[in-house]
């Protein structure tokens, strides 16, 4: 679902909604954002790899938008402002972006070979391995007891990319100003802020069965960054 406003009145936004179901049963590609193994855990059996694909994503929202203040010359409000309060007051620009997203899927793992085959192995599943929300956190993402290694000689029953890692939800801000040098002649100053409120970008559970930090988020995205530039426009 989309909704657009073309640039009117000095707003213009795009809004966007996706739910959805991505299956597959082999590897997207590098930049799809999975963690799942690119080679099939049994090469005769693929049907045990049929699952969410590492593309899957259930619930996508994006919402980018410039609004240009309607303040100052050229604008709808105080067009005859004196200079010095057009300096301080008229010609200024909000623009963001707006992402709110389910987390990635992750895939299981198991330390060392114990199939034999000299590729990765996925554990068996034993249990529930979902958590509540109240129930996880950092160091605990999912219920680790919920899957063993797989015996010797045999491959593992867990399904691919059973595990979703953290959502995302990142706020981009940008400010301009705008300063008429000629009538030919523009400069602008601009601030920007990515993911403005600081709010963390976790990375996936390590979800390598005999790991040390097995079932901990250990990981991030960066943080708040900061940058300003200055345009000439002409």
């Amino acid at each position: 679902m989309k909704v657009e406003k073309r640039l009117s009145h000095g707003l213009s936004l795009l809004g966007s909604y996706i739910f959805s179901k991505t299956i597959s049963d082999s590897r997207g590609e590098s930049g799809a954002g999975g963690t799942s193994n690119s080679i099939p855990q049994d090469p005769l059996n693929l049907r045990a790899e049929r699952s969410l694909a590492d593309e899957h994503r259930a619930q996508r929202f994006v919402l980018s938008y410039v609004y240009e203040l309607p303040f100052g010359r050229g604008r709808s409000y105080m067009t005859d402002l004196p200079r010095a309060a057009e300096a301080v007051i008229g010609n200024w620009t909000l623009a963001g972006i707006t992402a709110l997203s389910s987390g990635r899927l992750v895939n299981l793992s198991v330390a060392g070979n114990p199939a034999n085959t000299g590729s990765t192995d996925r554990p068996d599943v034993v249990g529930e391995w979902r958590l509540s929300s109240d129930e996880r956190s950092l160091d605990r993402w999912f219920n680790t007891a919920a899957f063993v290694p797989n015996q010797a000689f045999m491959f593992g029953n867990a399904g691919r990319n059973l595990l979703e890692g953290p959502g995302e939800v990142n706020f981009d801000f940008a400010i301009y100003k705008g300063f008429r040098l000629t009538e030919g002649i523009r400069l602008q100053l601009r601030a920007e802020a990515f993911n403005v409120t600081n709010t963390p970008a976790f990375g996936p559970p390590v979800a390598q069965v005999g790991a040390s930090d097995y079932g901990t988020i250990n990981s991030a995205d960066r943080s708040r960054n900061l940058q300003f530039g200055l345009k000439v426009l002409f």
